[in-house]
């Protein structure tokens, strides 16, 4: 019965999480973001240590004392290292290791099946991201980045897909509109096994 319980909760919480994704991505729709559970439930839940996702405005660090994750407010980080309670997370550990800023323009990566990057162009222009084949790679919902990153994204399946970001300075949405021009970034993809 117990196990019943369980698998209603989770269902119902997945259900809700998609909901709530979806009518997240709808203009006008009144859907607050979707937050994380925190990460000891998380890591209860199935969730490895190196995946706990913190809720918008949390970062995630590593408790000094046992190396368990916990997410924390950014103006907290300073004092807590300071005193010993706490060590930042490294990068690796929220990304697998790979981080794609716009230096790599018009250049090519490869992954393998099931590893992730965080895309990090920046907060100087506004971006909208497109992949040419989402089979292949694609971001991961409801995870919530640092400052100046566009997403977590992920290989699913082997292939060669394309990744393209338009970025418009934030002055095109003043009036009078500024008239600087808007970055253009490529990224070529390869997965393999």
């Amino acid at each position: 019965m117990l196990s019943q319980v369980r698998k209603f909760v989770l269902s119902t919480t997945l259900i809700a999480t998609v909901i709530f994704s979806i009518s997240g991505q709808i203009p006008g729709s009144v859907a607050q973001p979707v937050t994380a559970l925190p990460p000891l439930k998380q890591i209860k839940s199935g969730v490895m240590a190196r995946d706990v996702q913190c809720t918008q405005g949390l970062i995630l660090v590593l408790k000094s004392e046992n190396d368990l994750p916990a997410c924390i407010r950014e103006t907290s980080l300073a004092k807590l290292i300071s005193r010993g309670w706490a060590k930042q997370a490294p990068v690796s550990m929220q990304t697998g290791g790979k981080i794609v800023t716009l230096e790599q323009n018009n250049q090519a990566i490869s992954l393998k099946k099931g590893e992730s990057f965080l895309l990090k162009l920046g907060e100087t222009h506004n971006w909208s991201v497109d992949i040419t084949n989402q089979t292949i790679v694609s971001r991961v919902m409801n995870v919530m980045v640092v400052k100046g990153a566009q997403g977590l994204y992920q290989a699913h399946n082997t292939g060669d897909t394309t990744l393209t970001a338009v970025g418009d300075p934030l002055c095109y949405r003043e009036i009078p509109r500024c008239l600087a021009p808007s970055i253009v970034f490529r990224l070529d993809i390869n997965v393999t096994q």
